[in-house]
């Protein structure tokens, strides 16, 4: 039986591919992903479980803040689709008060172009050959609506 990890108020790193399309990292675009920051704890601890958590490199010219971080895949027509929310939400104002909207393979994509303020996210372990890979089970993105979505309510 699988298990369960959540990450909270964590962010995503490098651009996400909700829309699996074919990409250096994913060349046949069959996958929807994301990379997710974790804190040190929960990096150590997804590490001694089998998953690959992965650290940022340096850049030249740029100040180096080491950053580990985890790839998700999110998998539609399985058993059971993930539960992915987007919620536009202004700034300080409370995320459970804002609107959810649920996300379908086909609309997943639309995270690609949002600016995403937080992220939660359940996912379960899924044992392979090459080690542990993450499935999202649950996923609420918080996003700041921008100047046309403020004027038209959404």
């Amino acid at each position: 039986m699988a298990t369960v990890y959540t990450i909270k108020d964590t962010r995503f790193i490098f651009a996400t591919n909700f829309a699996g399309a074919p990409s250096r990292f994913n060349p046949k675009g069959e996958t929807p992903n994301c990379n997710v920051i974790l804190d040190e704890e929960t990096a150590a601890m997804l590490l001694d479980a089998g998953f690959r958590v992965k650290t940022t490199k340096p850049r030249e010219g740029v100040e180096y803040v080491p950053e580990h971080y985890l790839n998700l895949k999110c998998s539609f027509g399985g058993r059971a689709d993930p539960d992915i929310r987007m919620i536009p939400c202004r700034p300080g104002e409370d995320p459970t008060e804002c609107q959810q909207i649920q996300l379908t393979a086909d609309t997943v994509s639309n995270i690609d172009d949002a600016r995403v303020v937080r992220v939660d996210v359940s996912f379960a372990d899924y044992h392979h050959r090459m080690g542990v890979s993450g499935d999202i089970r649950k996923m609420r993105v918080m996003v700041v609506p921008d100047e046309i979505d403020l004027e038209w309510g959404f």
